[in-house]
């Protein structure tokens, strides 16, 4: 058996680009979807440290999983937020789509903006999305954020695994994050994806979605997913 892209054997194998960043192997299919994510991880190895999170397996397909971070409506009932957080996003050519707002937490964390005491903890949040298969979540303020990387890989079955790496800045005002810190974020990080498993179980996936006034950003993120030759 041959393998090569010569034409001079049984079998060919075409070559994509890929690279080795933050933990991960990330492969560029199309040429034309590139929206920037070896600049992003590039950048985020500098400034922070790349730590292992977890990886599980949900039965919904990739893009669902990623969708997450565009429906409003689900934070409060299945995350527990005190209220729906505003959010907007942001289309951009040639690069990843943003979403960004804020998020009133049940109880502060230490890794997120102080707020004045008797107010509900307040974090920023920003999600890069450069695929229907992976996002970028900032938590925290702008010069110093955490950030959350989320990979949905699918499968022939229309399950996906989902893998979750975190990173922290290599610097902060308030000195590193100690070891407990970071192990809170990545124990933060499963707790809200086994809340998403929940519904995802029960999803049917099938159905042609009816969207309502409140679901601008899911059909701004469905119409990004086309460019990839994915969503509906």
């Amino acid at each position: 058996m041959q393998l090569g892209g010569d034409g001079g054997g049984r079998f060919q194998v075409g070559r994509h680009r890929s690279t080795v960043r933050a933990g991960g192997l990330f492969v560029l299919s199309d040429p034309s979807c590139d929206t920037g994510l070896e600049g992003f991880l590039d950048g985020l190895q500098r400034s922070h440290r790349i730590v292992s999170g977890f990886s599980l397996r949900v039965r919904v397909p990739a893009e669902y999983v990623i969708e997450n971070v565009f429906d409003a409506d689900h934070f409060a009932p299945v995350h527990g937020l005190d209220r729906r957080p505003r959010l907007s996003v942001h289309p951009a050519e040639g690069g990843p789509l943003r979403v960004e707002g804020d998020l009133d937490m049940a109880r502060p964390n230490r890794w997120q903006a102080a707020e004045p005491e008797g107010d509900p903890a307040r974090a920023r949040f920003r999600a890069l999305v450069f695929s229907p298969n992976l996002v970028a979540t900032e938590l925290g303020p702008p010069e110093e954020p955490n950030v959350v990387i989320t990979a949905a890989t699918p499968a022939c079955d229309g399950t996906s695994t989902v893998r979750v790496t975190v990173a922290v800045p290599r610097t902060r005002a308030g000195g590193p994050l100690t070891v407990r810190e970071v192990a809170s974020l990545v124990s933060g990080s499963r707790t809200a994806f086994e809340q998403d498993v929940v519904i995802w179980e029960h999803l049917d996936t099938s159905v042609v979605p009816r969207y309502t006034e409140g679901d601008d950003l899911v059909r701004a993120y469905r119409a990004y997913c086309r460019q990839f030759g994915a969503g509906r």
